[in-house]
């Protein structure tokens, strides 16, 4: 499907409660019950809530897709690596200045 890729800074600027999301970057801590930091490209922290047999890598690139919420967190539904060599700082610049902006909504949906 077709949802919003987004960073946090755009997660916790915009209205995005019960939308389908994806963000990008790199599981910091995890409590070991339900609840995720997550660091996304942009180097801004989201919490994801999760279940306790969530798969934590920490420090590993990694898109998770799931409902923001009205309160900006993420209820996790899927994520999967995205390798050693992922571009964080390229990604970024991709979902802030291309994807969501729009001059490109024709493109992209925005």
């Amino acid at each position: 499907g077709v949802f919003p890729r987004l960073n946090a800074s755009l997660l916790h600027a915009g209205n995005w409660d019960q939308t389908i999301v994806s963000l990008v970057g790199k599981a910091v801590s995890f409590d070991g019950q339900e609840t995720l930091e997550f660091e996304c490209v942009d180097g801004g922290k989201i919490q994801v809530q999760v279940s306790p047999d969530f798969n934590f890598e920490p420090g590993k690139s990694i898109e998770i897709m799931g409902a923001a919420g009205e309160d900006k967190t993420v209820q996790h539904f899927i994520s999967r690596a995205l390798g050693e060599d992922f571009d964080a700082d390229n990604y970024n610049r991709l979902v802030s200045k291309v994807l969501n902006n729009p001059k490109y909504a024709d493109l992209f949906g925005v």
